[in-house]
């Protein structure tokens, strides 16, 4: 979860006026974690499994939240 993200987090769309602003951290962090999501669970990728098991938090910000099931 990505502190004060929005549904404009995911867009390259400015946010309408009374929005909240866009961090400029969250598109680099959605990047990162989505590919290494299709890269491990598509492409069977040991590597960006490991990745997102224990290096994915370093990407994000301290308010952010990162879980796995």
């Amino acid at each position: 979860m990505l502190d004060g993200g929005g549904h404009h987090a995911f867009t390259s769309h400015k946010p309408r006026p009374g929005q909240a602003k866009r961090n400029p951290n969250h598109h680099p962090v959605i990047l990162a974690t989505s590919t290494a999501f299709w890269d491990a669970y598509l492409k069977e990728d040991p590597e960006a499994k490991r990745w997102l098991q224990t290096q994915a938090r370093s990407v994000m910000e301290p308010g952010d939240r990162w879980e796995m099931k």
